[in-house]
């Protein structure tokens, strides 16, 4: 699931890139250097770490397993399109649906964003967020989407209340 999601994630990403470079929408600015830096940082470390016999067992014994499990699974996945497809669509739908309740915020603010700007400002915003860990992403989810509203055009107050809103519609009141 988590890999047949990263395939997804990464195709729509590359649409919604494109898409947003030839609609002329306003796209994000590029990276800072200090994240470009940090991520030739991590490049660097894992090269280091698979050329040393430690980091090369550590590969074998736990990623390696886990890594063949994916692949049988979307083997078997494979001989059934029908369930491919399926979890395919899931997957589409449920960033579709994030997206939409992310323009209805949007919306209540009197704002609006392109279709390509808000789907990169989710999939940024939702790949940032699970790369720290936090329960439920709370922190730095509000924190990725607000800066990804503030880098894709919108003032501050208005990315801050949107990005509110949008986490207590999605997150806090399904709770309740």
């Amino acid at each position: 699931k988590s890999l047949l999601s990263l395939v997804t994630q990464t195709g729509l990403l590359v649409l919604f890139l494109v898409l947003a470079g030839s609609s002329g929408a306003r796209a994000l600015p590029r990276p800072p250097m200090a994240l470009l830096v940090g991520a030739a940082v991590v490049l660097v470390v894992a090269g280091v770490a698979a050329a040393v016999p430690v980091g090369r067992e550590l590969v074998r014994r736990r990623l390696w397993p886990a890594t063949r499990q994916a692949i049988g699974s979307l083997h078997l996945l494979a001989e059934r399109p029908a369930r491919l497809l399926l979890a395919i669509a899931g997957s589409v739908v449920g960033i579709g649906c994030t997206m939409l309740a992310l323009d209805a915020s949007l919306l209540a603010f009197q704002a609006h964003l392109p279709v390509a700007t808000l789907g990169l400002v989710v999939l940024g915003a939702s790949a940032a967020a699970a790369a720290v860990p936090a329960p439920g992403g709370l922190g730095p989810a509000e924190a990725a989407y607000t800066a990804g509203l503030a880098l894709a055009g919108l003032d501050g107050g208005t990315a801050i209340a949107t990005v509110l809103l949008f986490r207590l519609a999605t997150y806090w009141l399904p709770l309740v």
